[in-house]
């Protein structure tokens, strides 16, 4: 992960054309079957909250190798792309997306991605429509710690609580 968030060198050419090939590959493969392919880019924690990094694991350049792959791929394919990095830069704004202790989503961050996906199926199929957040009931809830606070054995005393609602309401959106 580090080596996407700070590459040592950029994508070249030939190392982006690969990538173009292969995925229109994959997606017209799909096609006749009759399967319709959205590539989805899914930001990491370390993108969506850099600011939390230490500050010797700062990018080295300003553009990521996945930030050449999108415009590589806007510019040179019809693939139908769908880029949460800029939903999940403005979500983290008023929630928190990821878990403290864990490298995954909280249900905020799963609430947002799964609205902006839908929004763009509904191109596809037109009926499909994402529920409000305000739909999704509250449920309160405490965990042991997640991945991270695993790897260093430390689950049992860092703990995950769910998520703020607004309104002062905890909230699992499902």
């Amino acid at each position: 992960e580090l080596e996407n968030h700070r590459p040592p060198r950029p994508l070249t050419l030939d190392e982006m054309e690969e990538w173009r090939t292969r995925l229109e590959r994959r997606r017209d493969r799909l096609s006749g079957q009759g399967a319709m392919y959205l590539l989805l880019f899914v930001p990491s924690k370390h993108s969506t909250y850099p600011e939390f990094l230490p500050h010797d694991i700062r990018k080295v350049r300003e553009n990521s190798r996945l930030d050449q792959l999108t415009a590589y791929l806007t510019a040179h394919s019809d693939l139908e792309l769908l880029d949460l990095r800029p939903v999940m830069e403005r979500a983290k704004q008023r929630h928190r997306l990821y878990q403290r202790t864990d490298t995954h989503w909280n249900d905020y961050g799963a609430y947002f991605a799964y609205r902006e996906i839908v929004a763009r199926l509904g191109r596809w199929f037109p009926a499909m429509e994402a529920k409000p957040l305000a739909e999704f009931r509250p449920v309160r809830r405490e965990t042991p710690g997640g991945n991270l606070a695993r790897m260093m054995a430390i689950a049992a005393i860092l703990r995950e609580r769910s998520e703020e609602r607004p309104g002062g309401k905890e909230c699992r959106c499902r």
